[in-house]
């Protein structure tokens, strides 16, 4: 008996077993015996066509797992899963002094609070809040910032907080009734208050010139009394 395996070497990527007349070839992972015994690779994607989520790619002696671009292997080396580009600097929204905001599939650069796109869309530029937006410091003027803007507010209101409006801290009467419009001086507590500590708190009329309270439901009250019935504009 002639030992084939001590000849070249029959099986490739396997092992060799010499045998009575011939020989056995035992096969690496990934490879099997082909018509002449020598173990060839095994096209897994041909295989099993439900291999991979997108795309099967045959490697000699195994396969490989490819995702469409925007999208990467997740831990099972199977499935796809949405490629954070933003959190992962596979941007180039910085150069564009731009912020990176992750898409399924992709991203987008976008401007930040206070600025808008180029028209070019290659950047951003300041928004002018005071022209976009009239009317965003009622009782007061509107001054630009980069990136932002603030309130120069009238006499007898001061800009909040965040200087983006004008908070009325003028003082005056309630009235809790009117009549025809008309509100009754009898009926007034004689001490002085804002019109949000009156009108947001049930009041009817307020002020040296007898405002009358906007009714509750309104875009007037909503604005003047934002947390409710019972709150000053402030929240207290």
């Amino acid at each position: 008996d002639t030992d084939e395996c001590s000849v070249g070497n029959p099986c490739g990527n396997g092992t060799c077993k010499n045998v009575i007349g011939g020989f056995e070839c035992t096969c690496e992972e990934g490879f099997e015996p082909g018509p002449m015994m020598t173990c060839e690779d095994i096209n897994e994607c041909a295989q099993n066509p439900l291999l991979c989520a997108f795309r099967c790619v045959n490697t000699y002696g195994s396969y490989e797992c490819k995702c469409p671009t925007g999208y990467v292997l997740r831990e099972d080396r199977r499935m796809c899963r949405d490629e954070d580009e933003c959190e992962e600097g596979k941007h180039d929204c910085t150069e564009k002094q731009m912020e990176c905001k992750n898409l399924i599939g992709t991203y987008i650069c976008i401007c930040g609070p206070g600025y808008q796109r180029r028209p070019d869309g290659e950047g951003c530029v300041d928004e002018n809040e005071c022209q976009t937006k009239p009317g965003i410091c009622e009782n007061g003027r509107c001054l630009n910032t980069r990136g932002s803007y603030t309130c120069e507010c009238n006499d007898g209101f001061t800009a909040s907080p965040t200087q983006d409006e004008c908070l009325d801290n003028r003082q005056g009467y309630c009235f809790p009734e009117v009549l025809q419009n008309m509100c009754q001086n009898g009926s007034s507590n004689r001490n002085p208050v804002t019109k949000s500590e009156c009108c947001c708190d049930g009041g009817k009329g307020w002020g040296p010139h007898w405002e009358i309270c906007p009714f509750q439901g309104t875009v007037a009250f909503k604005k003047l009394c934002p947390h409710g019935r019972g709150f000053m504009t402030n929240g207290t």
